[in-house]
């Protein structure tokens, strides 16, 4: 069963990964390191990330428009 997480926690998580990118040599170590350090998966944590980057937004994904705001 999928875990829950609070919205500050993603929050936070995702600006964690946002200030941790100068310590590693690619995006994918960056989110795999940070994920790792907060003991849950590289998939939600760049999912948060994508999701934060949105937010205020359209994004363009996967051929489809989406607001993530609604």
């Amino acid at each position: 069963m999928a875990r829950r997480y609070d919205a500050e926690f993603r929050e936070r998580a995702v600006r964690l990964l946002a200030g941790s990118r100068g310590n590693y040599t690619s995006e994918t170590k960056a989110l795999q390191g940070v994920a790792k350090s907060l003991g849950i998966a590289a998939e939600s944590l760049r999912r948060w990330q994508e999701r934060s980057d949105c937010l205020s937004s359209f994004c363009f994904v996967r051929g489809h428009h989406r607001n993530w705001a609604e």
